[in-house]
């Protein structure tokens, strides 16, 4: 499935979220070689996660920041990509 189509789906399932892609093709500091997506929310389906995970993905870090009332989570997905 192309990167276009995946980022697509993610957005048409919850349109509330922020979502950031980029490719690594060597380890640079602390990142690995492969594909990430980043997902900002305050609230995730496990069918968004499921679907992320049939596609080869999975969760590399989670982190969670208040600001103000508001409380928003940052998952980070990566995909392995052969070298």
């Amino acid at each position: 499935m192309h990167i276009q189509t995946i980022l697509f789906e993610i957005l048409t399932r919850s349109p509330h979220h922020w979502v950031r892609y980029w490719k690594s093709e060597k380890v640079e500091g602390t990142t690995m070689p492969g594909e990430y997506i980043e997902v900002i929310g305050s609230f995730f389906s496990g069918t968004l996660i499921n679907f992320l995970f049939d596609l080869g993905f999975q969760i590399d870090t989670v982190q969670t920041q208040q600001i103000n009332a508001d409380i928003y989570s940052k998952i980070l997905f990566r995909r392995k990509t052969d070298q």
